[in-house]
């Protein structure tokens, strides 16, 4: 809209560098919807999600944040309010646990009377009822959840930090601004590899990977931006 807008100025007022900007405009705009420009977007956030030189060893506790909820929950036990990162960063953890001595902490609040942290708890009960988790449900985004994880377990410490691949690089900037060493466990992913024709035309579920991608970059701007402050 806003380019066939700029192209309209541009053809009314005779400015030939307006109409051209509104061409590169709505380029722009198109490769944004592709998976070929969606995927590779992803893909670069999620490859330094990846431990690399991390020291992985000796932890002293397991934090995994939650992936948000779609609705507000009946219960604790409302799992379908669970968003779809929620729990595949679950199902995640699940298939990687670590020796049961390890304290995990499940961290998420949000706006409604049953915090993510209750239900993702209530969820790991059902396949772990071993784990007994601790939760942190006061935090409503990413940076609240690494100062009040703090509050329970005060750094300086060295933890296992689970998220999903494209959210943990933002959500470790925060830790380490709250004073953790961290090491990263990177859960789901969603890059994919595309090739043909077909990953060049434009689609909604592109787009929205496109959005949460550069959601992701603009937030590890503004953490990088908070934590110097």
């Amino acid at each position: 809209m806003l380019a066939l807008l700029t192209w309209v100025l541009g053809t009314r007022w005779q400015r030939r560098w307006i109409r051209a900007g509104s061409a590169a405009l709505a380029c722009v705009a198109w490769a944004a919807m592709t998976p070929l420009v969606a995927n590779a977007l992803v893909g670069l956030i999620e490859r330094r999600a990846d431990p690399g030189d991390d020291q992985c060893h000796e932890v002293d506790a397991l934090v995994l944040l939650s992936g948000g909820l779609d609705r507000p929950p009946r219960s604790a036990n409302d799992y379908a309010a669970l968003t779809g990162s929620s729990s595949a960063r679950l199902f995640g953890l699940l298939e990687r646990l670590p020796e049961p001595t390890l304290p995990v902490i499940i961290s998420g609040g949000g706006p409604f009377a049953h915090a993510e942290a209750e239900l993702l708890a209530s969820l790991l009960k059902r396949f772990a009822p071993s784990l007994t988790p601790i939760l942190e449900s006061r935090s409503m985004n990413t940076w609240d959840n690494a100062f009040e994880v703090a509050k329970l377990l005060p750094p300086p410490r060295h933890i296992a930090l689970a998220s999903s691949a494209m959210h943990l690089p933002r959500a470790r900037l925060a830790f380490m601004a709250a004073g953790f060493s961290v090491c990263r466990w990177p859960l789901d992913r969603r890059s994919l590899a595309v090739g043909g024709i077909g990953a060049l035309v434009p689609q909604s579920s592109s787009l929205r990977k496109t959005e949460a991608a550069l959601h992701e970059l603009a937030g590890e701007v503004y953490y990088r931006w908070r934590a110097r402050k």
